[in-house]
């Protein structure tokens, strides 16, 4: 609990904090018991804060992802009741677009509307407004002043760093506020010139994005290939052909059965990124497709592996486009 309330802060009598994916095997560590959890609760508080009876605001970031086992669910569960003493605690909980159906199987089906936040991908305007704002209100202080730009070279200027952050983050949130960090550390590093740094921010914007996804994807990373031929460029294919598709490659040199292939399908369904609809898929965010698109760039043309998720692919893009 220390370790991840070491960042809190108190606001009048309620103390901020967040609880991510990363930073959960800490905090339940500090009880092998929801009972348990609350006295280290109080107890924090108490060394901290000078206080036992405040409450918690806990931010429960990527809420989607927190697994099914059992004793996250004890934990969560007690939290979300509020047996924890004298300490309250109120969850809010954000996550991608399936979040209130992962808390509602792991029990929390009390917590509030208001306290839960899906975050998926943005509309173009939403994204195009929220980044060229971020921008101009950054490059309105002095640390950032272009100097002799007038206004139309200077809205130019911010446009063409705007549309280069949107081309990467694929209008997600997480993505477009990494895009505009980037930025800001190649401003405060190099200056701003009179020439926007396109080509060393569109680096950064694809690393951060990649990184994002590898970390994510890494239970199927035996399966990142076939996945990123599979949905192709994001749009709806059959859940027969994914299968297909992941059924032709292999993992770590085994074979794909069908059941294997269904498990992933199944996962990247519970993890929030993969709609259905119909027998139909399609990936859940437009920057997903972009880093498959990136992996299939990557790859090798004469590896046999590849050649056979391609021939599949290519059969699925054909008997898709017969049916339609």
């Amino acid at each position: 609990a220390n370790q991840t309330l070491a960042g809190a802060s108190m606001l009048g009598r309620t103390l901020f904090a967040a609880l991510t994916k990363r930073n959960f095997d800490d905090f339940r560590a500090a009880a092998r018991s929801p009972e348990s959890l609350s006295i280290a609760l109080e107890d924090y508080l108490a060394f901290r804060f000078d206080r036992r009876d405040s409450t918690i605001a806990l931010l429960v970031d990527e809420a989607q992802s927190l697994g099914a086992a059992p004793r996250v669910g004890r934990h969560l569960r007690m939290l979300h009741s509020g047996a924890t003493g004298r300490t309250q605690v109120l969850l809010v909980c954000c996550g991608l677009g399936n979040t209130e159906d992962r808390l509602r199987d792991l029990g929390l089906s009390r917590l509030a509307s208001g306290h839960v936040r899906s975050i998926g991908a943005l509309s173009d305007e939403e994204a195009e407004h929220t980044v060229t704002r971020t921008l101009q209100t950054a490059l309105a202080g002095h640390a950032f002043d272009l100097g002799s730009l007038d206004d139309a070279r200077r809205d130019e200027w911010i446009g063409a760093v705007a549309a280069e952050i949107l081309g990467a983050g694929g209008n997600f949130p997480h993505h477009l506020a990494n895009g505009c960090r980037a930025f800001a550390r190649i401003a405060l590093d190099d200056g701003i010139g009179e020439a926007p740094p396109l080509e060393k921010l569109r680096a950064q914007c694809h690393d951060s994005r990649d990184e994002y996804y590898n970390a994510r994807l890494r239970p199927w990373m035996g399966h990142t290939v076939a996945l990123s031929h599979a949905f192709g460029d994001g749009g709806w294919t059959r859940l027969g052909d994914v299968k297909k598709v992941l059924m032709a490659s292999s993992n770590d040199g085994r074979a794909v059965d069908e059941g294997a292939a269904a498990d992933v399908i199944a996962e990247m369904r519970t993890q929030g990124f993969m709609e259905e609809r119909d027998g139909a898929c399609r990936l859940a965010l437009p920057s997903l497709a972009s880093h498959f698109k990136a992996v299939r760039q990557a790859l090798p043309p004469d590896d046999e592996a590849v050649q056979a998720v391609r021939t599949a692919a290519a059969s699925r893009r054909s008997s898709k486009s017969q049916s339609s």
